[in-house]
Formats: C-alpha cells, structure tokens, sequence
C-alpha cells in the first residue's frame, strides 16, 4: 500500500489511501504463496501460482482479441473455475465483467446484455446455445471448453501489468430494482475491498479459512465472498448451485469461514445432516441473507453444525454495509 497523501485545500483530508486492486491483492498472494491452493472444484485443485499463470495468459488472450480498458466482457456460466479467471483477467486488463443470471427469460438476458455492449460474451456449453437466439451485440462469443483451453495454451504466462486502478469498475451485477427490467450495479475495485474489509470486521469472513461458494456467482452471494477469500489467500471451494450432500462433504473435510444459508436452504442441510450423519470439521459461522428464519431452525442447525448463526442484510449495490455491525 502506498502511504495516504494529504492535501490542504481539503482540510488535511486523505485524498488517496492506496493504489491497492482487486487482481494486485491476488497478484501478491500468488507472489507470497505460489503453492497454496486458491480453487478446488470437481477434484481439480488449482494453486494461486497456478491460477496467476492462467490468469495471465488468458489476460494476452483477451487484449489479442481486442480487448481494452473499459471494455465490458460478459459471462454467461454456472459457477466453475474459468470464471474467477475472467474476473481476475478482466481486472488485471481494466476491463469489466458483467454477470449474466442465467435464470433470466430471453427479453431479460437481451435486455442486459445489450444494456452494457459487451466487446466479447463468454459462456459455459450448458448456456452457450442460448446466446444463438438472442441479440447480444457481441463481436464474438467463446465458449469454455476446449476452445478455450487451446486459447490459454497459445499464449504466454510472461507477466502482465496492470492497467486498473481502484476506482475502475470491475464487475456489473443486475438488480431488480422497483420496476421494468434488471438494473446494472457497477462495483469498482475499491468497493469489492471495502466489501471484504467489512465482512471480515462483522464476522462474515475469516482470514485463513476457506469459503464454500455454491450461490451463483452473478449475486453477490458469490462473487463477494470468493473475492474476498482470493484477496486473503484462502481457499475457495467451488460448488454448482445448491448440492446440500455436496456441502456436508466439503464442511467435513476442510476448515471454513461462513457457509451461506439462504432460508429455503436450511430446512434441506437439516434434513442432510441427520440423514449423513456428516459433521463439520471446523466451521465458524453460517446464515442466511435477508429474511426472517424461524427460531427453530436457527436453534437446530447451529447445534448441528456447531457454528454461530448470522442473519444479514445487503443490497447488490452496496453489499452488507448497510446493515453492518461496523
């Protein structure tokens, strides 16, 4: 970090905290501990030495594809790895990421893409085809895969230096809003920093533990906390949607932060937890996010997963602060 600077015509007022980003806090983990895993999904465990070369090489891929600063990349995918490679090479690029919800209807899913004139949509094989019928406005579309492994594997994984700064934006998620369709929230760098310096102050991230993340990442159930846990040189274990077997499996093995609970999931991890007889290794907290869940439940599975319980609030434009402790 750089030291604050003062300025006097604003009162002795910091006018500038840091230069830190979103993909040079990965950077230095990746740099301090090349060998400690950064991803798990599936039995693949991808090392934060090994994440920063594929993010550089897929960041040399992009820029030969066109892509600038400001550029809008959209990703169109259920939660895998390849996904928190487009995020830390967009923000390494300058470039921004706007997480498609592929629960959307065909308006919807036009409507935001059009909304923020992607350069390039990148898409998983389950979503691809969608795109065939819907006018995106992309110049192209690249689909995980084989293509893009043979696109990684042409390139370099030299350095690439960064070409963001904090107040660049970096991803775009959609938010109802009050009325007509999805409304883009732009998330600068400094603000997914803010967001994890927050959650570590209230009890929702814990630094050297690892993070389950199973909400899609285009909620900011996802991509906050796998942010986060990135920036902090931890794990994050990569689950596509809700699997509660899954879940239990994985809070068996590992030490954890938070577990998220959405209200409708609880009643089906109680129902697991007795049914497996499985039990978490180490788990300090779990929750659920904006609603209310009846007591006995609350009562239940923090006996059963042996972990404080938290209820938050937080709005995709801001994340939790607005309801934070701190």
């Amino acid at each position: 970090m750089n030291p604050i600077s003062l300025d006097a015509a604003t009162g002795g007022l910091p006018m500038r905290a840091s230069h830190l980003t979103v993909d040079s806090a990965v950077r230095e983990r990746a740099h301090i501990h090349p060998g400690r895993i950064a991803l798990v999904q599936d039995g693949r465990r991808v090392s934060y030495g090994d994440l920063q070369s594929r993010v550089h090489r897929l960041c040399h891929a992009l820029q030969r594809l066109g892509v600038q600063r400001q550029d809008r990349i959209a990703v169109l995918s259920e939660n895998r790895l390849e996904y928190v490679e487009v995020l830390l090479a967009a923000a390494t690029l300058g470039a921004i990421v706007a997480c498609q919800n592929w629960r959307q209807s065909e308006a919807e899913l036009s409507h935001c893409l059009r909304l923020v004139e992607p350069r390039l949509v990148l898409a998983s094989p389950r979503h691809v085809a969608r795109l065939a019928g819907i006018e995106h406005g992309a110049q192209q579309v690249l689909s995980f895969g084989d293509g893009y492994e043979n696109l990684l594997a042409a390139e370099s994984d030299g350095p690439f230096d960064s070409c963001s700064t904090p107040e660049d934006i970096l991803l775009i998620l959609y938010t109802s809003g009050t009325t007509g369709f999805p409304k883009g929230a732009a998330i600068s760098h400094r603000a997914e920093i803010g967001r994890a310096s927050i959650a570590i102050a209230d009890g929702q991230l814990h630094v050297g533990r690892g993070t389950i993340t199973w909400s899609p990442m285009y909620h900011i159930g996802g991509s906050d906390p796998t942010l986060g846990v990135l920036m902090n040189g931890d794990t994050v274990f990569m689950v596509d949607g809700f699997q509660p077997t899954q879940l239990l499996e994985i809070m068996s093995r590992e030490v954890l932060g938070n577990v998220t609970l959405m209200p409708a999931a609880i009643g089906r991890v109680i129902e697991e937890l007795h049914r497996t007889g499985l039990r978490p290794k180490s788990l300090m907290t779990c929750g659920a996010m904006a609603d209310l869940v009846p007591r006995h439940q609350i009562a239940e599975v923090t006996a059963l997963l042996n972990a404080e319980f938290r209820n938050t609030f937080g709005s995709t434009e801001t994340g939790g602060p607005p309801a934070s402790r701190h």
